[in-house]
């Protein structure tokens, strides 16, 4: 969990000097928490494999195992070891390239940048239409959160993205906004109060 935290932490690395807040975009926040569960992969199982080597009985189990279908411990911890290598030159790319995708705040503008290579895109504040916060009740029961940001010629965007609570450590989201449209209809009854704090900052 640690791992997805600082992949999420990432996306200031191509956040604007001026932002103070930024959360990825929902396609790239999905990437960024999985890079880092198939890079735990290996250096997973190779732990495991030597804590039950160190267990004379689960050692000799293994061992039989291994040589029934002619392999051995040695080699499988062996190839375990070449992937991870092979697993961070692959993602850490992958990685970096979700990270720029993502939408930032700074106290004049809403900044979004689709990937890494693209062009930043700055909106100015006076271009937002509307704020519609949103909570929702999914399919199997859990609450959905948004705050979308309705930006004239732009299109939308999710400050909420993946995590909401995200808002929460940034105070500055709820100066900047506060004095903006804001269109509560989209929280439905029973939308849990935690849920409902995070997305109203600026009510």
């Amino acid at each position: 969990m640690r791992l997805i935290f600082v992949n999420f932490e990432a996306v200031y690395i191509f956040a604007p000097q001026a932002a103070f807040f930024c959360a990825p975009t929902q396609f790239s926040g999905l990437i960024l928490a999985l890079v880092p569960l198939f890079l735990a992969i290996a250096p997973a199982f190779l732990i495991a494999n030597i804590a039950l080597w160190l267990i004379p009985p689960a050692r000799r189990d293994l061992d039989r195992a291994e040589a029934r279908v002619g392999n051995s411990f040695s080699k499988s911890n062996a190839m375990l070891a070449k992937i991870l290598p092979v697993s961070v030159a692959v993602l850490l790319p992958i990685e970096l390239f979700a990270a720029g995708s993502a939408v930032c705040m700074s106290p004049k503008a809403i900044h979004y940048r689709p990937h890494s290579l693209a062009a930043l895109q700055v909106y100015a504040l006076s271009q937002i239409e509307a704020v519609r916060p949103s909570c929702s009740r999914g399919s199997r029961g859990s609450w959905n959160a948004r705050l979308v940001v309705s930006v004239r010629e732009a299109g939308a965007f999710d400050l909420a993205a993946q995590h909401p609570y995200r808002l929460s450590s940034s105070p500055e989201v709820s100066e900047t906004l506060r004095d903006l449209p804001w269109d509560y209809s989209g929280i439905e009854r029973g939308c849990p109060y935690y849920l409902r704090k995070l997305i109203t900052v600026g009510s």
